[in-house]
């Protein structure tokens, strides 16, 4: 192997033979005060809640809950976060996004950033 570095054969940095991926980055879409407000009365008019812990299966210490006490599927969740996006005609945003929704507006109304 050395020999073959010497005489050029093989490159000492292989990462010089690879192009470096681009990855592309998601943009982070936080709702607006009024949007997020718009939102909540939204949903709090749909009538469908999440279940709490006490309407959950025990056993299970689950936090939220289907109707029947299992666990929620994920995709379900997100399609009816979609739906209620689309019910209060606002953008469609990722549902992590309303992690930094809520972020930005607890910064905004001055609580501690180690709070957040």
């Amino acid at each position: 192997m050395k020999r073959a570095t010497r005489l050029g054969l093989v490159v000492r940095n292989v990462t010089e033979l690879v192009d470096v991926p681009r990855v592309r980055l998601a943009e982070i879409h936080p709702l607006s005060r009024e949007r997020a407000q718009h939102l909540l009365e939204v949903a709090a008019a749909s009538g469908k809640s999440a279940r709490w812990s006490s309407l959950c299966n025990v056993d299970r210490e689950l936090v939220f809950c289907t109707e029947l006490g299992r666990p929620l599927i994920r995709g379900n969740v997100y399609r009816g976060f979609l739906r209620l996006l689309a019910r209060a005609e606002l953008p469609q945003v990722r549902f992590h996004d309303l992690r930094h929704t809520c972020a930005t507006l607890l910064l905004s109304m001055h609580v501690n950033p180690k709070v957040v």
